[in-house]
């Protein structure tokens, strides 16, 4: 797993996760991920993964739809963590 966090001068904001099975990175319409097949798909609303894992309904829809939902979870909560850290 690697894992690269930078704010630059100008506050851009660079995120990468990479897992064997994935590669997550943020974007300008959210997080960009892209498996080793070199699918892409992009998610608008990364944040609602914090809280996903509570509302066991909500889960399991989202694991029917993607498969890398728990990787995506992790990697959100360390850029949660990461933009918490930083302020």
């Amino acid at each position: 797993m690697r894992i690269e966090f930078n704010v630059y001068d100008d506050d851009t904001l660079y995120f990468m996760y990479v897992t064997d099975q994935v590669r997550i990175e943020i974007a300008q319409q959210g997080l960009l991920i892209e498996d080793r097949q070199g699918e892409v798909h992009t998610i608008s609303d990364p944040m609602k993964y914090l809280t996903i894992e509570q509302h066991e309904d909500e889960y399991f829809q989202a694991s029917l739809v993607e498969p890398h939902l728990d990787t995506i979870i992790e990697a959100v909560k360390v850029l949660s963590n990461k933009l918490t850290n930083r302020e």
